[in-house]
């Protein structure tokens, strides 16, 4: 959950505007970027989960916001990052609250009705892009959280949850040439949760627990924000097994399958739902019990999109996905964690819209 205003505010009377500022090579391009809408979206089912698209006015105080062939303009996408941040207003206290959703690479712009339209990605676009010159490996007696702060570019820091138990990354494999894969691939075997924070570091933290603990609740009805929380459901994807298998069979004891980790309960267990098996492997698990922490954490995340609310709710750019939510609709309250948010940047652009995954 991001900083920003008490949660009664985003129900009452504020006012809202985006902030956006233009970087590049830590040089501070415009403090102030205009804006006349846009949206924020992530989505953790994809490799590059966030990103910002906006329109900003051609001209504005005799500048023209077009880059052209500027190659330092603050728009052009040459390396350019744009740092987004909402901030609101309260107009009884005015007392204003920033919430800062993060930074973000510019990828290309166009012309749009008058506007200059702009398309940008998060920090692990950055990173996926940021290819070595070699194949790496691990390093003798590198650890999982020595690995990864290695494998991040320089430029781009990284915070790793003391929560975590780090243990020896095995050095039999390689990583190859992709940053981002090796990274996730750390952090799915650790297990871990990975992201971008709204400072553009790199954040290691535990994975979410299987019970949720909501940090913020949403409510229809008089004095809530909830517009409406249509219910879906899907079999496509959802995995009830997890078989976690062995990437090294030679040693005459090692088992083909390190664990097999089952929903026995509720909607989509085995006995009920069918088997949905799904088989997986890492390097970097070596032993039943790291086979089951991973597994069993997998299994959690695969069945969070079976069952899910797609929530409208008045603006509230607090909520982040990852997030533990309650959600009140209709009389009905359900529980669950954030897979998928957009938010708007400026008024016209609509309400916040957030999946809620219940599986």
């Amino acid at each position: 959950m991001r900083d920003g205003a008490p949660g009664p505010l985003y129900a009452g009377s504020l006012i809202w505007r985006p902030q956006v500022s233009s970087w590049l090579a830590g040089e501070l391009l415009a403090p102030e970027v205009p804006i006349v809408g846009g949206t924020y979206n992530e989505d953790e089912s994809q490799e590059i989960p966030d990103s910002v698209s906006l329109n900003v006015p051609r001209r504005q105080d005799g500048f023209d916001w077009m880059p052209g062939a500027d190659p330092r303009h603050p728009l052009a996408p040459n390396g350019q990052q744009l740092v987004v941040s909402i901030v609101v207003t309260s107009l009884l206290t005015r007392q204003s609250y920033e919430t800062r959703l993060g930074v973000f690479q510019i990828q290309d712009f166009n012309p749009s009705d008058g506007d200059v339209q702009l398309t940008t990605a998060g920090m692990f676009k950055v990173i996926r892009g940021n290819k070595p010159a070699w194949q790496l490996a691990p390093r003798a007696g590198g650890t999982f959280a020595s690995e990864i702060r290695r494998l991040v570019p320089g430029g781009i820091g990284v915070q790793i949850d003391p929560a975590l138990t780090d243990r020896t990354v095995p050095t039999s494999t390689g990583y190859g040439s992709d940053r981002l894969a090796a990274i996730n691939a750390l952090a799915k075997a650790w297990p871990a949760r990975v992201y971008a924070d709204e400072y553009g570091q790199v954040r290691v933290v535990e994975a979410q627990p299987d019970i949720p603990v909501p940090v913020l609740e949403y409510v229809d009805g008089e004095g809530g924000t909830v517009v409406s929380a249509p219910t879906s459901g899907t079999r496509d994807g959802i995995y009830n097994r997890i078989k976690v298998n062995a990437t090294d069979t030679d040693g005459s004891d090692q088992k083909p399958t390190l664990a097999i980790v089952e929903q026995t309960t509720g909607p989509f267990a085995v006995s009920t739902f069918g088997v949905e098996t799904r088989e997986w492997s890492s390097p970097f698990v070596t032993n039943a019990t790291q086979a089951l922490a991973a597994g069993t954490k997998m299994l959690r995340r695969s069945l969070r999109p079976a069952r899910t609310l797609d929530v409208e709710c008045l603006s509230d750019p607090r909520v982040q996905s990852a997030d533990p939510v309650a959600v009140t609709y209709e009389g009905l309250r359900e529980e669950g964690y954030v897979i998928a948010a957009q938010h708007p940047l400026t008024h016209r652009d609509g309400n916040t819209k957030l999946k809620v995954g219940l599986g």
